[in-house]
């Protein structure tokens, strides 16, 4: 996989430390990243015009170059966009992030910058065949996406994973604190009209825990719009036009062409509970399987019995790190290390 080249030019050693030891954690197979301290140092560098992309910070205000650059601003959010609207001309297009910003908000930031340079002139060659795992609940039992988000999290410390869902009210931006102006609207939009390019789908696509995901849609009705021939289309633009080694999806079970989008899938998992009721459910999912002749599909399902519930998660912190330490957490990561042996 080729690497994104970034020069992170910055006066502040403190920061730049920080920086390059979060990307060493979870960007290292992605991302290959040099560190420079001051201008002489980063324009006497052989290596300056091999660059996707320049981040300049502190004692690089003033620099300017034809190179692909983005200013790194110590203001908080308000002010640097304040800034940027009484810049004069002799930068256009200049592009301000700030110090502030959450780091999974400034890697999104850096994907779509870099990505006019980077992700285009590959899209041809990085063409290959990622792991499509579905996760459906006949049940709709409450942990289905809790389940997909952190067996996605402990995917992607090993690969490079892009998880999206097509459940109706999933509650997934407020949940996770995404904020993010795209979703999968937008998407299938440009999908259905020949127009999704590379450098557009990066701007719909969001850094979360390690893993890449797509905001579900706002309106729940628009899952509708998703059948058979929208679902192929994206997946076949993802397998020709990025290097996700894995997509975990989670299915809605009012989603129109349901068993055919899944027969894509080369994994199934349904999340489901022990009890008769909970087995009167999954029975009746699995002869629907069967007479619309989708019996290949249901021989793909491994099945995942849950017992826990969503009550204990609370507001202002980050569920996935309270999920990861949790006896759910360890459940899951329980799960996988089965399902790899």
């Amino acid at each position: 996989m080729q690497k994104i080249k970034i020069a992170l030019c910055d006066k502040d050693k403190f920061y730049c430390e920080r920086f390059a030891a979060y990307m060493m954690n979870h960007k290292a197979q992605e991302i290959e990243l040099n560190i420079y301290s001051t201008i002489e140092q980063f324009t006497g560098d052989e290596k300056m015009g091999n660059f996707d992309l320049v981040i300049a910070g502190s004692g690089f205000e003033e620099f300017s170059s034809d190179v692909n650059i983005m200013y790194l601003s110590d203001l908080c959010g308000n002010q640097a966009a304040e800034e940027a609207m009484w810049e004069k001309d002799t930068i256009p297009q200049k592009k301000i992030v700030t110090k502030y910003q959450p780091m999974e908000q400034l890697l999104h930031e850096i994907y779509v910058q870099a990505g006019m340079t980077k992700r285009e002139s590959v899209g041809v060659q990085v063409a290959t065949h990622g792991k499509v795992i579905g996760v459906v609940s006949p049940e709709c039992h409450e942990m289905q996406e809790l389940f997909s988000v952190m067996h996605a999290v402990n995917l992607g410390r090993e690969q490079k994973v892009l998880y999206f869902n097509f459940l109706e009210f999933s509650g997934f931006r407020e949940l996770f604190g995404q904020t993010g102006n795209f979703d999968f609207t937008d998407v299938v939009l440009k999908l259905r009209s020949g127009e999704l390019t590379t450098e557009y789908f990066w701007n719909c696509v969001y850094e979360m825990s390690g893993i890449s995901v797509i905001l579900p849609f706002e309106n729940p009705e628009n899952i509708r719009q998703i059948g058979r021939q929208e679902w192929e289309q994206f997946i076949d633009f993802m397998e020709q036009n990025t290097d996700f080694e894995v997509f975990v999806v989670d299915f809605g079970v009012s989603m129109p062409e349901l068993a055919d989008c899944m027969s894509r899938c080369d994994e199934l998992l349904l999340i489901g509970r022990e009890g008769y009721f909970y087995e009167c459910r999954d029975k009746h999912f699995y002869e629907w399987l069967e007479k619309t002749g989708h019996q290949a599909v249901a021989e793909k399902i491994h099945k995942v019995n849950v017992p826990y519930t969503a009550k204990n998660i609370h507001g202002g912190g980050n569920v996935i790190e309270q999920l990861q330490w949790s006896e759910f957490g360890d459940f899951v990561r329980r799960w996988k290390e089965i399902m790899d042996e």
